[in-house]
């Protein structure tokens, strides 16, 4: 629990902090909440990622003082400080057709993806104290965040989004430079555990601990790459499954022909672990 708490009790005070100072904008935030449809424009967007045209019910949600945000059932949303773009990104916004609710509404998108796609289960994780977990719960991570990433970093942080040159938006771009040497990395572990299933657990904790922000940096650079040389489309046939995803991304680096492939020992053992676990 220690490493857990070192990282969770600081958003929870520094939620409380902001909280405390910005007592205005977060009445209006929860006057807002009783009058813009966030939760029907945050679905349609997080659809856009699904197979489904069509969600039965809008997620229900529980906001709170908290400087994080989860996909869970119900979403936990957090809200603490002002979070108004400043007058030239709102302005940006506006010339795009959006508005000042945009942020949330896709930040909250992000997070109802998660839940929708969670709804329905393709791949079976086994229990935690299992081999294969760490590395099966580092797959799927990596999808699940990678293409959340792509409803709301992407629209905000890159390419003509309203907040690519802040300097969240700098930072996410820097960040972005590093994940073809993480993905041969990556393949290299892989590659391994091809050959040493016996390290299974070993490996795996290692390559959970290795892939950084639980999957968010490298998932999107693969899940984006796909969108750019293959289609969205094509990711909402992959979105529950991490192998096929794995498998659509080597198409796609094949297509761009710089970025980094997964070796055929890596897509081997991704195999494995595929006839182990979907469909089971």
């Amino acid at each position: 629990r220690g490493g857990f708490l070192g990282w969770y009790t600081p958003l929870v005070l520094d939620g409380f902090r902001e909280a405390s100072t910005d007592r205005e904008w977060q009445r209006q935030r929860v006057a807002d909440l009783k009058t813009y449809p966030y939760l029907e424009r945050a679905a349609a967007y997080a659809l856009e990622y699904l197979p489904e045209d069509q969600v039965s019910e809008y997620p229900a949600v529980n906001f709170v003082v908290f400087n994080d945000s989860r996909g869970y059932t119900p979403l936990i949303m957090g809200i603490t400080g002002d979070d108004t773009p400043p007058p030239a990104q709102l302005e940006c916004l506006r010339a795009q057709g959006l508005d000042q609710h945009f942020p949330f509404v896709i930040y909250m998108a992000h997070e109802s993806f998660h839940m929708y796609r969670g709804l329905v289960q393709e791949v079976t994780l086994p229990e935690q104290n299992h081999p294969d977990y760490a590395i099966l719960w580092t797959l799927d991570q990596m999808v699940n965040e990678g293409i959340g990433d792509l409803i709301n970093r992407k629209r905000l942080y890159h390419g003509d989004g309203c907040l690519a040159e802040s300097e969240r938006g700098m930072s996410l771009q820097h960040e972005q430079r590093a994940q073809p040497a993480t993905i041969r990395i990556m393949d290299q572990i892989l590659s391994e555990l091809a050959d040493t299933p016996e390290l299974s657990d070993l490996l795996g904790r290692q390559f959970q601990g290795f892939i950084p922000q639980s999957g968010h940096p490298t998932g999107f650079y693969m899940a984006n790459l796909i969108e750019e040389e293959l289609g969205s489309e094509q990711i909402k046939n992959v979105v529950r499954n991490p192998f096929r995803f794995f498998a659509l991304y080597n198409r796609a680096a094949v297509q761009n022909g710089g970025a980094p492939m997964l070796s055929d020992k890596a897509m081997a053992f991704l195999e494995s672990l595929e006839r182990r676990y979907v469909g089971n």
